[in-house]
């Protein structure tokens, strides 16, 4: 993967699939191959500039895809795929830094408890 332009992450066993954070951590430009998915952290990765999404019924034109992805825009994908919030976001440290993937996972885990009880709390009144 490291010696990639390109890594293919079609849909796996999860909602998302480690193969698109693998890419991203090695500088291989995530393509990915899944309709409906929903990747992680949107709110802070603009996975748009950082992967080429290709749908599932194009796969039979994934070269041609790939070659003018190749003669139009790669530089820049590639750019920000180094991006350190990019990077940051995506990526797990020990100890937990504010921005990295274990403090994400926590904020939204903490933002959707907000939500519950603020639901439980209109629903009550």
């Amino acid at each position: 993967m490291a010696r990639s332009v390109f890594c293919l992450c079609p849909l796996g066993w999860a909602p998302w699939s480690p193969r698109i954070v693998e890419s991203v951590a090695l500088g291989c430009v995530p393509v990915i191959i899944a309709d409906g998915i929903r990747l992680p952290f949107p709110e802070a990765v603009r996975w748009s500039q950082i992967s080429i999404s290709v749908a599932e019924k194009d796969v039979g034109k994934l070269g041609k895809i790939l070659e003018r992805v190749a003669a139009t825009n790669l530089t820049a994908i590639q750019k920000n795929l180094w991006t350190e919030s990019n990077r940051r976001t995506l990526l797990y440290t020990d100890p937990i830094q504010p921005g990295d993937a274990t403090w994400h996972v926590l904020d939204n885990l903490a933002r959707k408890r907000h939500h519950r009880s603020l639901r439980r709390r209109w629903s009550n009144q």
